[in-house]
């Protein structure tokens, strides 16, 4: 409610009279919501009693108006209420949304921390080392996201004025990473974000750059030794926060040159890394700085690398939707201006845990507004992700973007000044955030500038069941343009290293902050291909790069598969090994290999949308699969019937030698009922009770580490299988455990909207 002429005015569903709403079991919502956006409004951003998405709208833009009119943003209540109910518009419609801090807090806590974004400082004594640990805490309680540089912190072994040694920063991150996770993001199942940097001078650089290979390399061995590859990661230090490197212009002047300089060592032992785990990413100390209109240095930037500003600041962030919002109307224009106000009201009165980040951030301003749906709306068009056509798209995108933001800006200037004596109110306006759990909520079909990965998409129904269906974007184009359109529009799968980077090129710019955008490449790239794109990153002007090996990470199955994770070292990558067989009995003259009559086996009990059954598995003398059984709790039932006859079709396959990865792929997925959640950790739902067991068997038997490897020629006439780590690219989901995607640096859950970055 707002005060207007003198009396109390309430935002009410009649000033939205072109929504129709429906109630479903996440609650009240828009026709034209998605269930997985339902889910993920519901699951994340109801407050106590709200049973509607139209309170949480309310909410949020009552609290903005309100806060707007006292503060001066406007004549008078009038237009207070006029641009609460304009927002309210931009948020049911799907045309923007906030950082996920602003709808867990604002409204709800009485000094809401509405920023996800925040850059922090450490001093070289212990006072400010633990209070470092202590602040990352309570930005994590409140649903925020934090980066520190370091490199304040003395070497390792260096002398310390009471006597003894320094510890170096690398040891104080094992202290960070316990921290981060520790506490989940705002109290609720998304996990702690957070960055570490160092730069490329400080005397432990080698060992940062090497500390998360090690750790890695702990993880993997206890993934070959049968350990569930999400147990695996929990165990080993720093899977907390992403790393990154500063490197300066000078550095990368040197690393290029064909003279073995020191600096071109470490730049290939930074790629070598990344080839190997994933990180860490690199930071382009001199194209950040060179954007900054304060004269303050920028060391470090948040966890997934779009904020970059001084140390001590926080930044609120927002994102319009180009897949509903075309970029050259005049709607376009309002939400940029309108949210430009929003999220400068939401500076003032954000709540910040030191006074320090209060000072920094309500003296400089910073926000960070920037797109979603990039990829989508480019498939709209017609326009293929990667091409010339597409690059002068995102251009010009970017710089309406820019123009628009600037003059609100200064508009806002007028209004109130510019503490920091600029131009404009706002020291930093844009940026291109990865926008996962935001942009799900709105129901794009890419998130933020990501391309449109696919033709088809898995969409996850209410009753655990998978139905594949068609993205909007390319239902769209193929009815504006065609079938030949739409091919050409989704290009060559996947999009190039180099063709990820002419993308950001075309942004950057026109952009105050950096582009959190991942750099995807294949798994059989070399660590040589990975310093090129590095190379190519820093002459482009780009800012921030984070790039990413297809199986870096035993979260995901691989396309060239090995019998053992390989050791490469120095971080190099050693030659591939084949495919993983098994010697097995025996095959009888028609091809089939029989169990021995006294064998080994296991039965797991297990329950699919509350019917219980049993699966008992026959073992070969080797330890692998050779037969199952099911026993379904509804005897005599046609289900049970079925699934007798699956199971005897299922072990006919395994004794003719069909590989048991062929038949799990084959079968996961099939979706019927029985269906939903299972009671287990590693199965959260499955599709069918055949979903359930093919998904079993994968965990349980395609991670053993009890085989043999034999050359390809060795095997031609034996069952075999390959080795495979059964999870995607972006690892697992904790919340529901569903496989991730990659969104920017980040990862996030597309099926319950879980975040690993800032919001």
């Amino acid at each position: 409610m707002l005060l207007t002429g003198g009396q109390m005015k309430y935002i009410t569903k009649r000033d939205y009279k072109d929504i129709k709403w429906v109630l479903n079991e996440w609650g009240e919502f828009p026709t034209y919501f998605s269930d997985n956006a339902c889910r993920i409004v519901s699951n994340h951003y109801f407050a106590k009693d709200e049973e509607s998405f139209f309170d949480v709208v309310c909410r949020v833009v009552t609290e903005i108006g309100k806060a707007g009119y006292t503060m001066g943003y406007f004549q008078d209540e009038g237009a207070a209420f006029g641009f609460a109910r304009r927002l309210g518009g931009y948020l049911l419609h799907q045309y923007a949304a906030f950082n996920s801090p602003v709808y867990y807090n604002l409204g709800v806590n009485e000094n809401p921390q509405c920023s996800a974004c925040f850059i922090q400082s450490v001093e070289d004594d212990m006072d400010s080392i633990l209070d470092l640990a202590k602040k990352e805490g309570k930005l994590f309680k409140h649903g925020s996201g934090t980066g520190t540089n370091l490199s304040t912190l003395r070497g390792k072994g260096a002398p310390l004025s009471a006597g003894g040694e320094a510890s170096g920063p690398v040891a104080f991150m094992h202290m960070y990473d316990a921290v981060a996770s520790t506490i989940k993001s705002g109290g609720r199942t998304r996990r702690a974000a957070k960055m570490v940097l160092l730069d490329c001078d400080h005397p432990d650089i080698e060992e940062f750059v090497a500390c998360k290979v090690e750790e890695d390399r702990k993880a993997r061995k206890m993934i070959n030794a049968g350990m569930d590859p999400v147990e695996a990661y929990d165990n080993v230090r720093y899977q907390n926060g992403n790393h990154s490197v500063r490197l300066t212009d000078e550095f990368m002047q040197r690393a290029t040159m064909s003279d073995g300089s020191m600096e071109g060592g470490l730049l290939d032992k930074i790629a070598a890394a990344t080839w190997e785990c994933g990180d860490p990413g690199v930071q382009f100390t001199d194209a950040i700085n060179k954007a900054c209109p304060i004269d303050k240095p920028i060391t470090a930037s948040n966890p997934c690398s779009e904020f970059v500003f001084i140390d001590e600041s926080a930044c609120n962030l927002a994102s319009i939707n180009i897949q509903k919002v075309d970029p050259e109307s005049e709607l376009f224009a309002n939400i940029v201006r309108d949210m430009v106000f929003a999220m400068d009201i939401l500076v003032s009165i954000s709540g910040y845990p030191t006074k320090d980040i209060e000072f920094n951030s309500k003296y400089y301003r910073p926000i960070g507004l920037g797109l979603t749906g990039a990829g989508a709306s480019l498939m709209m068009e017609g326009i293929e992700y990667g091409s010339i056509e597409a690059f002068e798209a995102l251009e010009s995108t970017a710089l309406l973007l820019r123009r628009e933001a600037v003059q609100a800006s200064v508009e806002l200037h007028s209004i109130l000044g510019s503490p920091w004596g600029g131009s404009m109110r706002n020291a930093q306006l844009t940026l291109m955030a990865p926008t996962g759990t935001i942009s799900f909520m709105m129901d794009t079909d890419s998130t933020g500038i990501e391309p449109v990965m696919a033709e088809h998409t898995v969409k996850y129904l209410s009753d655990g069941t998978t139905m594949e269906m068609e993205p909007l974007c390319v239902e769209v184009a193929r009815t504006m343009w065609g079938e030949g359109k739409v091919k050409t529009a989704l290009g060559k799968n996947p999009v190039t290293p180099v063709e990820h980077l002419y993308m950001m090129q075309a942004m950057q710019p026109y952009l105050s902050g950096a582009i959190s955008k991942t750099i995807n490449m294949p798994h059989d790239c070399t660590p040589e291909d990975i310093r090129e794109i590095y190379v190519k990153a820093w002459e482009m002007g780009l800012k921030c790069v984070a790039v990413y090996r297809d199986g870096s990470k035993a979260y995901q199955p691989v396309e060239k598969v090995f019998s053992e994770w390989p050791d490469p070292g120095e971080g190099i990558p050693v030659g591939n090994i084949n495919d993983v067989v098994f010697v097995s009995e025996p095959a009888t003259p028609n091809g089939r290999v029989r169990l021995p009559d006294t064998r080994d086996s296991t039965t797991h009990k297990f329950s699919v949308g509350g019917v219980e059954g049993y699966l008992t598995v026959g073992l070969y003398s080797e330890g692998y699969p050779g037969e199952i059984f099911l026993n379904i709790s509804k005897e005599g039932s046609t289900i049970g019937g079925l699934c007798d006859a699956w199971a005897t079709a299922f072990s006919m396959g395994l004794q003719y030698g069909v590989p048991l990865d062929k038949l799990c792929r084959k079968f996961k997925g099939s979706s019927f009922s029985p269906s939903g959640f299972t009671g287990s950790d590693e199965i959260r739902s499955a599709t069918s009770i055949v979903d359930y067991v093919a998904s079993w068997l994968e965990l349980r038997f395609l991670g053993a580490d009890d085989i043999d490897i034999q050359d390809e020629e060795s095997g031609d006439d034996i069952p075999t299988y390959r080795k495979e780590i059964p999870y995607l690219s972006g690892g697992v989901c904790p919340e529901c455990g569903k496989p991730t995607s990659r969104t920017g640096s980040c990862t996030t859950c597309p099926y319950c909207g879980w975040n690993g970055g800032c919001g």
